[in-house]
């Protein structure tokens, strides 16, 4: 569910979640303080008729007398309507009540335009226009939200990443997930591709995808972390949905994510570096038919693995399995013959 607040769509909580929140936040309350815990929108409306037509007969006399004590009021900006405000010293008109039915709004809508930035600088912007908002539940809220969790999970920020490339050491220390959302003039019912390759050794996996969803995604990158073990980190691109990215740190928690946000012309090229190298690959094969690529991505990662990379002057397959020396292969095929050459073919 998505919901629009001030133009800007929130899709990592709904109204419901929240509202689940806002009843446990209530329910952690001790029993007489949970009627009060948050100001309902009934409360603000019985307040207004204790103040500005000072009515007697609302509730009870300590009602009242709290109202009085806690808030007062003054006309909307735009209309004729009366708004409740908190109460500041010396009298002096604070910030509109926020009543719970709208809380919802209210601090979402500060956590987007605070940038993700966490629970103080969200809080500090609904303070600017709203009271009686605890800061409990925007902790709350951050805390749900995926795009902070991300920015959680990634031990080193996207500039310092850009300005300072990231050395690696070993094979599967980190490795750099891509989208390649078409080929062009290549028409198929699986039109992405999904690229993953090892930092350290220029090691590639593809996979063809019929969509980017978690569904297409995950079972993929489950078979590669079985067979090879799973990175200590994932550099992924923003092409990948807040929904992948949530799955991610579910189905592999210690995995440290960084969700670069490269210059897009810059992903592009390179995504495109490999498309223009898998169509070339292809058309030396001379297969006619283009459209069948997807079946043949695992032999061109192989082609990749087995041939020297450029930029390291080193075969990938080597780095990561270690290079057989002809005089190793040659010694275990004599043993072999020697001892078992009965089960060995004349080829």
């Amino acid at each position: 569910m998505s919901v629009q607040s001030n133009k800007k769509v929130v899709d990592w909580i709904s109204r419901e979640e929240f509202e689940e929140m806002v009843e446990s936040f209530i329910q952690r309350k001790k029993p007489k303080f949970q009627a009060k815990a948050l100001i309902t929108a009934e409360t603000v409306h019985d307040a207004l008729l204790v103040l500005n037509e000072k009515n007697s007969q609302v509730r009870t006399p300590s009602f009242r007398f709290w109202a009085r004590k806690r808030f007062l009021f003054q006309k909307e900006q735009r209309g004729n309507n009366w708004v409740l405000c908190a109460r500041e010293d010396h009298d002096i008109v604070g910030k509109p009540v926020c009543p719970k039915e709208e809380l919802f709004d209210v601090i979402t809508e500060a956590h987007v335009n605070s940038n993700h930035r966490g629970r103080d600088p969200t809080y500090e912007w609904v303070k600017k226009s709203r009271s009686y908002v605890p800061k409990e539940l925007c902790d709350m809220l951050v805390k749900k939200c995926t795009q902070c969790a991300i920015k959680r999970k990634t031990k080193e920020s996207t500039d310092t990443m850009i300005e300072k490339p990231i050395a690696t050491t070993r094979f599967m220390t980190m490795l750099k997930m891509t989208l390649i959302e078409h080929l062009q003039h290549v028409e198929s019912n699986r039109p992405y591709i999904l690229h993953i390759k090892d930092v350290y050794s220029n090691f590639h996996w593809a996979f063809a995808l019929a969509n980017k969803n978690v569904e297409s995604v995950i079972p993929n990158l489950h078979k590669l972390f079985c067979q090879f073990g799973i990175p200590l980190i994932l550099n992924n691109n923003c092409q990948f949905t807040q929904d992948l990215i949530d799955a991610l740190i579910d189905h592999w928690p210690n995995i440290r994510l960084i969700h670069s946000k490269i210059e897009s012309h810059h992903s592009t090229n390179q995504d495109s570096a490999f498309a223009i190298q898998l169509i070339q690959w292809f058309h030396d094969r001379k297969h006619k038919n283009i459209d069948i690529w997807p079946d043949y991505l695992f032999d061109f990662c192989y082609h990749l693995n087995t041939t020297t990379n450029p930029e390291t002057g080193k075969i990938p397959h080597d780095i990561v399995f270690g290079k057989m020396l002809t005089e190793d292969v040659e010694h275990i095929w004599t043993s072999i013959l020697s001892k078992d050459s009965h089960i060995i073919s004349n080829q």
